[in-house]
C-alpha cells in the first residue's frame, strides 16, 4: 500500500513538473512573439519614416531655398494639396496655384489661400546693391543666357546711335547683366534675368519664389519641365510683384 502511495506521489510530481515546463515554454514563446512583433513594428516604422522622408523630398523638389526652409515645417498634407498660390496677375489674370502648371489648372472655389508666392520686379534689380552678394551683376549676359546677343559700349554706356544701332567707331562688348536691367527693358532678358536673380536668393524669404536659379536657366534653355514661353509668361504675369 505504501508503495502505491509513493508511486502516485511520484506521478503527481512528474505531472506538476511537466505543467511547469509547459508554462515556461508558453511564456518564452509569448515573450519571443512579442519581441518579434516589436521588431516588426520598428521595421515598419522605419520603413514608413523612410517613405515619408522620400515623399517630402519629392514635394520639396524644385522649391527655392527660402521656400524649402518654410515648407520643411509644413505638414505633408499641406504641401501635397498645393496650398501655395499667386497674387492676382497682371492685366486681370486670376489667382492660380503657385507654379507654371497653375496657369492651366487654375484654382477651384474650395481652395483656401494659405501661402502666397511672388518675387521682385525687374526694376528692383536695376540697382546693384539689390543683388545678392554672391552674384556678379557685371557678368556678361551671354554667359548665362546663351542666345543673348545684346552689346554695350566698352567702358559703359549704350554706344548706340539715334537708330539704336551701334555707333560708328564705338567698340562694343557683350552686355552685362546689370546693363541689360537698365538699358534693355523691352527685351525678354530683362525678365529672365530678374527671375534668375529671384531664384538665386534675391527674392525675400517671405516671397516664396517657387523656382531656383538653375531651374530658371533650364526653362530658358528648353531643358526644364515646362516650355520657355510658358515659364516666361508665368514670371511676367505673376512673379514681378515687388518693386
Amino acid at each position: 500500500m505504501a508503495c502505491l502511495v509513493w508511486h502516485k506521489l511520484c506521478l503527481q510530481a512528474i505531472v506538476y513538473n511537466c505543467q511547469c515546463l509547459v508554462g515556461i515554454w508558453r511564456n518564452e514563446r509569448t515573450d519571443m512573439s512579442n519581441e518579434i512583433n516589436e521588431q516588426a513594428d520598428q521595421v515598419s516604422a522605419e520603413a514608413l519614416s523612410s517613405a515619408a522622408i522620400a515623399r517630402r523630398h519629392i514635394l520639396l523638389k524644385g522649391l527655392s531655398r527660402s521656400t524649402v526652409v518654410l515648407a520643411a515645417t509644413m505638414p505633408l498634407q499641406t504641401l501635397a494639396s498645393g496650398s501655395v498660390f499667386t497674387n492676382p496677375g497682371k492685366n486681370g489674370a486670376p489667382v492660380i496655384r503657385c507654379g507654371i502648371s497653375g496657369m492651366t489648372s487654375g484654382v477651384r472655389s474650395q481652395d483656401t489661400t494659405t501661402t502666397v508666392c511672388s518675387g521682385y520686379s525687374p526694376g528692383y534689380y536695376k540697382k546693384r546693391e539689390h543683388w545678392p552678394r554672391n552674384l556678379n551683376p557685371d557678368a556678361p549676359c551671354v554667359n548665362l543666357f546663351s542666345r543673348c546677343t545684346l552689346t554695350m559700349a566698352v567702358g559703359g554706356g549704350t554706344g548706340k546711335n539715334s537708330s539704336n544701332e551701334p555707333a560708328a567707331g564705338v567698340l562694343q562688348q557683350p552686355a552685362s547683366l546689370i546693363w541689360v536691367m537698365n538699358n534693355a527693358e523691352n527685351t525678354d532678358y530683362f525678365h529672365w534675368i530678374a527671375a534668375w536673380v529671384n531664384g538665386m536668393g534675391g527674392a525675400a524669404a517671405g516671397f516664396n519664389f517657387p523656382y531656383t536659379g538653375d531651374e530658371v536657366l533650364a526653362f530658358y534653355k528648353g531643358t526644364g519641365k515646362y516650355p520657355a514661353e510658358d515659364a516666361l509668361k508665368f514670371f511676367k504675369t505673376y512673379m514681378e510683384i515687388h518693386a
